[in-house]
């Protein structure tokens, strides 16, 4: 499995030597396409199909494929480093919104944090187990990406460079709502914490952090939509100067992914006094890995595209989620978050 990824560095040799397959947009994608449908066909044959008959194989084939594409990410955020020139042919002429600091950071952390996923998720599904924690988490993670990268891309500014390459993003969206969904199905019925677990310390510091990231989400949604009203014009400009980038890739993470954040924040306090459903475990890990990706790609976005290392309440605001969902989810899963997922039955 990890030789077949490792073949896109060759694949992405390629348009070096035969020029006409990055002629224009359309062949870029048309080979793009190919090259993703190949490595799945020989991902299948050389080692999946051997793998032990349960509902989670199927996915392990776009597993395959998206840990291909990953390394492509991942020579990606290494031409824009300035280390090689591999994929300039690749951001020139087919998504020229790559070059942003978001499309670095995103091609990083799919670089690197999903392909390390990607891994662990095949050989525990090759184990015959389901890689539970480690699905929601990578499910949250790229759904927060696409949730930001996608509408940016039509309203921001590159809206009139975008090409049909875009459309290879749409399975990325789409699998990972039918991993998590796969997760949510197999979850047991309501369960009621009793009136001990309900007056746990830990229960209390909990909704303080929830409470937190509701009123800090909350300002950096109003600082996202109204950056110059006197409330939010210091913070948007001396610390989060990336909400009023012209990408609006920035603003979309505190709106969007702010307001789902906060949604859930909200959903997750009611449900710590009140008897919680089983899935709430699930929503929690599915939401850390949605508020670490965020975290990582707006810090590391603003910093590419500012040069320095940010401002600390900047870092304090967009890690908070990571942290209070991170601790929310350990809470809810004690005994749940083993080193070996759950068995296939």
């Amino acid at each position: 499995m990890l030789a077949c990824s490792l073949l896109a560095i060759p694949a992405n040799l390629l348009p070096h030597v035969i020029p006409a397959l990055h002629a224009n947009a359309d062949v870029m994608s048309g080979y793009g396409a190919a090259v993703l449908l190949g490595s799945a066909v020989l991902a299948y044959f050389l080692a999946l199909r051997k793998l032990p008959k349960s509902p989670w194989r199927r996915y392990s084939v776009f597993f395959a494929v998206f840990m291909f594409a990953a390394v492509i990410d991942a020579l990606i955020a290494i031409t824009l480093f300035g280390w090689s020139d591999v994929m300039s042919f690749y951001l020139a002429d087919a998504e020229p919104y790559l070059s942003t600091g978001y499309g670095f950071a995103a091609n990083m952390w799919d670089g690197t944090v999903h392909f390390g996923l990607y891994i662990a998720m095949v050989a525990w599904i090759a184990r015959g187990w389901v890689p539970r924690t480690a699905a929601l988490f990578w499910a949250g993670s790229i759904l927060c990406s696409l949730v930001v990268f996608m509408p940016g891309n039509l309203i921001g500014k590159y809206s009139e460079e975008v090409t049909s390459a875009i459309a290879l993003n749409v399975v990325f969206l789409v699998v990972p709502m039918f991993v998590a969904a796969r997760v949510l199905r197999g979850e047991s019925s309501p369960s009621v914490p009793d009136s001990t677990e309900r007056r746990n310390p830990m229960t209390g510091l909990l909704a303080l952090g929830l409470l937190a990231v509701v009123a800090v989400g909350s300002f950096r949604m109003l600082a996202g939509l109204r950056p110059d009203i006197s409330l939010t014009s210091s913070w948007a400009t001396n610390v989060d100067p990336y909400v009023q980038d012209p990408t609006r890739y920035g603003q979309l993470y505190v709106v969007v992914a702010g307001a789902l954040m906060v949604v859930f924040a909200l959903i997750a306090l009611f449900a710590l006094r009140h008897p919680a459903r089983a899935s709430l475990r699930s929503w929690s890990l599915i939401m850390t890995g949605f508020a670490t990706a965020g975290a990582f790609t707006h810090l590391a976005g603003s910093a590419y595209v500012r040069h320095e290392g940010g401002h600390v309440s900047l870092w304090a605001a967009s890690l908070l989620p990571a942290l209070v969902f991170g601790v929310l989810a350990w809470w809810l899963n004690r005994g749940a978050l083993r080193p070996e997922p759950v068995r296939i039955s």
